[in-house]
């Protein structure tokens, strides 16, 4: 049971991409400004408080900003946590129309967002992986089917 408490390889990984892109002046701290410049990008604006009150639950001792290592240690918490909710956050936030499902253009733009550039090709592969019913759109279920593979 302990060995399902601890994060893969892939997903440390994971993990450590999701800090470096939260990390916006790579000086190894995620700070309000940090997380508000992010989330503004993705398109969301989020308060100087609710940036502080997320630093205060990921930094491992209560500093202003969060380190690479308190961000794993946290992962390693949240990610035991109701992961359809995470996913459906993640889904909202690629799905910039509201329509219920992300476009190529959406996808695009979102992973750009997150310093994720593709070549066209890659970019048609993934897509077309991810819209399995090939109705021009990626719905949440085929977002879930990817994003969670069983």
């Amino acid at each position: 049971m302990a060995a399902q408490n601890v994060m893969s390889a892939q997903e440390i990984a994971e993990s450590k991409l999701v800090f470096t892109v939260l990390d916006k002046n790579s000086d190894g701290k995620v700070s309000v400004c940090d997380i508000r410049t992010t989330m503004h990008k993705l398109g969301h604006d989020v308060s100087n408080e609710d940036c502080q009150e997320f630093i205060k639950k990921v930094s491992c001792n209560g500093n202003a900003s969060f380190n690479e290592k308190d961000f794993l240690a946290w992962m390693e918490t949240y990610r035991e946590k109701d992961s359809e909710t995470v996913l459906l956050d993640s889904f909202k936030a690629f799905d910039k129309d509201k329509n219920g499902l992300i476009s190529r253009q959406e996808l695009q733009e979102g992973l750009e967002l997150m310093g994720v550039h593709l070549t066209e090709d890659m970019l048609d592969g993934m897509f077309s992986v991810a819209d399995r019913n090939r109705d021009g759109g990626i719905s949440f279920e085929e977002f879930v089917r990817v994003m969670k593979p069983s």
